[in-house]
């Protein structure tokens, strides 16, 4: 969306103490003579995966923008934000590589809205070019802890995985879907899907965001302590699911975890570091030498080896 619009929008949120989708979705829907009732709601987007937040749109508008954008030649997303522009006095500028961009989802209630992707933690030594989206697409991150809104559905948290791949004001394609709905069938998520995410527990939302995370279909998969609320079953279940899709996928995997053990299951390499510096890396058996582990955690560590598997390391209590 470009700036001055941006700007125009979100200074007419501030002037009707609304929220943004009330306020961009009642001007489209006064432009095109749909019903629509304001929330009311005077709340902050929550962001989800690469920023993006969910947000709901009647049905009636989506088919009203889809049918004028035919009719007229034009995309949706170009149609819609002519639409704001005029809504606003604001110049209208065509929409190129845009810093926030809403997309208008078909066949669910939803409009995503990009308010921009922040580096942080594993991703924030990584610099794409300016205004590509391409990068997002090949590399997945996920947060020790993201943030999550709690009344929005599961199976709206998982098709924001497909942000990247949406422009501005763009439909949800029949790829997209279908990528959702597979991730859903491979992951067991089906009975999930209809709930809202403070209606399942801690470890079931982790689950969800690693779905969310590989409905992005990325090259590479960044996970900050994947394993964090999951009980031992479902962390055993979460490596052995990640190290068969980097099989099958091809798939680069960075895990940042402080369970040397399960590490060691399931990582071809480790990395261990202490203090942002590197100590050691290679494979488990080279990298888990209990006078190392000792120097760095300051626990004197017992090595139990076991025969074509990695060893363990248990702490050398007296």
């Amino acid at each position: 969306m470009p700036g001055a619009l941006k700007r125009a929008l979100v200074r007419d949120v501030a002037r009707r103490g609304s929220n943004l989708n009330d306020v961009a979705v009642g001007h489209l829907a006064d432009r095109f003579g749909v019903a629509f009732t304001p929330s009311g709601h005077r709340r902050k987007v929550i962001p989800g995966a690469s920023g993006v937040a969910v947000l709901r749109v009647p049905a009636e508008l989506r088919r009203e923008l889809k049918a004028a954008a035919r009719r007229r030649g034009t995309t949706v997303n170009d149609l819609a934000l002519r639409t704001l522009a005029d809504a606003l006095d604001v110049p209208h500028v065509s929409n190129g590589k845009d810093s926030m961009a809403t997309t208008v989802k078909n066949g669910s209630k939803n409009v995503s809205l990009s308010l921009g992707r922040e580096r942080t933690g594993l991703l924030r030594d990584l610099n794409p070019a300016s205004g590509s989206i391409q990068h997002f697409c090949k590399i997945a991150y996920l947060p020790q802890s993201p943030a999550f809104d709690p009344q929005q559905q599961v199976v709206e948290v998982l098709r924001t995985g497909r942000a990247p791949y949406w422009g501005a004001f763009g439909l949800e394609s029949r790829r997209d879907a279908e990528v959702v709905e597979r991730t859903i069938d491979e992951l067991r998520l089906g009975e999930w899907t209809n709930r809202h995410m403070d209606e399942i527990s801690g470890g079931q939302r982790q689950l969800i965001y690693v779905a969310r995370a590989l409905i992005q279909e990325p090259r590479a998969l960044l996970l900050d302590e994947p394993n964090t609320y999951l009980d031992l079953r479902h962390q055993v279940e979460l490596g052995q699911l990640m190290r068969r899709l980097a099989r099958e996928r091809s798939l680069g995997l960075l895990v940042a975890s402080h369970d040397l053990n399960l590490a060691a299951a399931f990582a071809d390499r480790l990395v261990l570091l202490q203090d942002g510096a590197i100590v050691a890396e290679g494979t488990p058996d080279v990298v888990l030498d209990p006078e190392r582990i000792a120097r760095v955690y300051g626990v004197r560590m017992e090595r139990i080896a076991r025969e074509g598997k990695p060893p363990v390391l248990v702490p050398d209590i007296d």
